[in-house]
């Protein structure tokens, strides 16, 4: 095997052309996957920067929510109150009033079937009346995007993190997927511009360990280039004649906020992602635990009225409670299909955060994407340099 074989510029160019295409897809990927660190020893291996940044990422993700959100107080969660009342208020208080019905015959036989039909049912109009209140309260704190009844950053962030990061990962594809197309074209095209240059050694014989220098200049210098490119200069600026310039993402800012917000509407806030988290996936259980103690005060009011001297405690008012609450949210699900449009409000979010979006300043909007490069864009540039020093070996090989 000889050290020294003559330049080729058909050969060079092609060569540093594929070493840059793909040395960029690779660290695009990078970005990306693996969703879960893969290595030895949590120490030498590789996560994604996105999953492994992902809480951080979720949460300025949530900034910008908030914000279009807070732009007007006013802004209401489509909940129709017509159709609220006619699916949830008269089966749930009836199902409310049977269950404290039942506790109540089964612990106070004697005072119960000593009732009379009118004071029975003047009760039962109490229970019915009383739930009822509890159900308009609620549905109330919902419209008005009370945080209380419905906390939408933890409903976000859990959408984004954790098993379902793999979404936060199709946010940044879908709204750079042209800009990670140009950083692996740009590869290309610049790694076959460099290749050309080594090529004009002409006949001169070219050390084998040039390759592999030369290599990692190309990764290198194509990611950091193709970085820059992407958001800089933030400000259109005039080149030559009517040539201007102004880093990719913020040219497509328009096209991005749609993207953007669309995404959003559609992904994390539909109506079933809304339902199954107020209902089903709160991790503070808010409407089991505010449906709890309504059901409970009844409970401890009646009892005291049938007998004055009983010990709420000894009965376990809680535990009852809570399990008439479990019966009221499981009627809830049956109900989901008819309950859904109560909970559209896709397209005024969609509206509203393209508004937002496109009203802010370039340097704002930039960080829309600029954020999963800040942290770690010299980790991506260096990694673009080894890989480019690893493919700067196939002329060896080739050679062998």
């Amino acid at each position: 095997m000889t050290p020294f074989f003559s330049s080729n510029i058909f050969f060079y160019s092609l060569l540093y052309a594929y070493i840059g295409c793909v040395t960029n897809w690779l660290a695009v990927q990078m970005m990306f996957y693996p969703l879960h660190f893969r290595g030895f020893f949590s120490v030498i291996g590789w996560q994604g920067v996105i999953p492994k940044k992902s809480q951080t990422m979720a949460s300025h993700l949530w900034k910008i929510i908030q914000n279009s959100i807070a732009k007007d107080s006013k802004w209401e969660l489509k909940i129709h109150e017509v159709q609220a009342e006619e699916t949830l208020r008269e089966p749930l208080s009836n199902l409310a009033c049977e269950q404290i019905f039942l506790h109540l015959e089964r612990n106070f036989p004697k005072q119960t079937s000593a009732m009379s039909t009118g004071i029975r049912m003047e009760i039962k109009q109490r229970i019915v009346m009383e739930t009822e209140n509890w159900i308009n309260k609620y549905m109330l704190q919902l419209r008005t995007l009370d945080e209380r009844a419905l906390n939408l950053q933890n409903m976000m962030v859990s959408q984004l993190t954790g098993d379902h990061v793999q979404k936060l990962n199709q946010i940044f594809q879908t709204v750079g997927r042209t800009e990670f197309r140009f950083i692996i074209l740009c590869g290309a095209l610049l790694g076959g511009l460099l290749g050309f240059v080594l090529s004009l050694q002409g006949k001169e014989m070219i050390p084998i360990w040039a390759f592999v220098i030369f290599g990692s200049l190309v990764g290198y210098i194509t990611n950091w280039l193709a970085i820059q490119m992407i958001f800089r200069p933030i400000q259109k600026v005039k080149l030559l004649g009517n040539i201007h310039w102004q880093g990719l993402f913020l040219r497509r800012r328009f096209q991005v906020a749609d993207d953007f917000s669309q995404f959003f509407s559609e992904e994390i806030f539909s109506p079933e992602h809304l339902f199954d988290f107020i209902f089903l996936h709160s991790p503070t259980n808010e409407f089991l635990k505010e449906c709890s103690a309504t059901i409970q005060f009844q409970i401890q009011k009646l009892q005291r009225i049938l007998h004055p001297n009983f010990d709420d405690m000894t009965e376990a008012p809680k535990e009852i409670s809570w399990g008439i609450a479990v019966q009221i949210l499981e009627e809830i699900q049956k109900r989901k299909p008819s309950l859904l449009p109560c909970f559209d409000f896709q397209k005024d979010l969609r509206l509203r955060l393209k508004e937002y979006l496109n009203a802010l300043p370039n340097q704002q909007f930039e960080t829309i994407l600029r954020s999963i490069f800040k942290e770690d864009e010299s980790s991506l540039v260096w990694t673009g340099a080894v890989l480019g020093a690893c493919f700067g070996l196939l002329p060896i090989i080739y050679i062998c």
